[in-house]
């Protein structure tokens, strides 16, 4: 065999075999438009408004935070002539989008001896939001906090409560924190209307999957 095509099945074999301690250390995620719709649900792509930003339109607010990038939908459930609305959205924040939290973020890196992932900022992310810091705009409660799962994301749950004279309008968010393979730290937010939630959360909890 010539030395230039020793060569460049070594390179091949090598690029291979990094691509491949990659994948398994950083699994590939889910996109939200190719998870199954449940029956009676529909997912319509599109910014929304929503009650935890004060009913400004979710993805430009997102993006006036610095956030990298969003992919936002609206999730509707029909029962007869019964509609109930919800949101799903992914929220890649990027470097800036990281650092205007007060995190110095960064790309999660990849050890290829030990094939994982190290020094991740989504526990200092997690600790942020658990600590009630994530919002500015309106405070929250932390109903779940959100914990370390075996795939290494994190999952907990907040809810956002906004008097209205007599009445309290509230809603749910269900929120999965990853690392994209691509782009960093990320965030799943599915956000339900609290009155809503015990009817719908299992429907649609199938959203909240990210790791393929």
């Amino acid at each position: 065999m010539k030395a230039t095509t020793w060569c460049a099945t070594l390179a091949l074999a090598l690029t291979v075999s990094v691509t491949s301690f990659a994948n398994a250390a950083t699994p590939a995620t889910v996109a939200i438009k190719d998870i199954k719709v449940p029956n009676n649900v529909t997912l319509l792509a599109g910014s929304q408004k929503a009650l935890f930003t004060e009913s400004q339109d979710f993805k430009q607010f997102l993006l006036d935070k610095g956030v990298l990038s969003a992919d936002v939908y609206q999730l509707r459930y029909k029962v007869d002539n019964v509609f109930s609305y919800g949101l799903v959205a992914d929220v890649r924040f990027g470097e800036q989008g990281l650092r205007n939290l007060g995190i110095e973020g960064k790309m999660p890196v990849i050890s290829l001896k030990k094939k994982q992932q190290t020094d991740s900022s989504l526990p200092e992310l997690a600790a942020l939001i658990n600590a009630g810091s994530m919002n500015t705009i309106q405070a929250y409660r932390v109903v779940e906090p959100l914990t370390v799962q075996k795939n290494g994301t994190y999952t907990g749950t907040l809810r956002f409560d906004n008097p209205v004279g007599n009445v309290i309008y509230s809603e749910t968010l269900h929120i999965v924190l990853y690392d994209n393979i691509y782009f960093g730290p990320s965030a799943r937010i599915i956000a339900l209307n609290s009155a809503d939630d015990d009817t719908l959360w299992p429907l649609v909890n199938g959203f909240a999957k990210v790791i393929k």
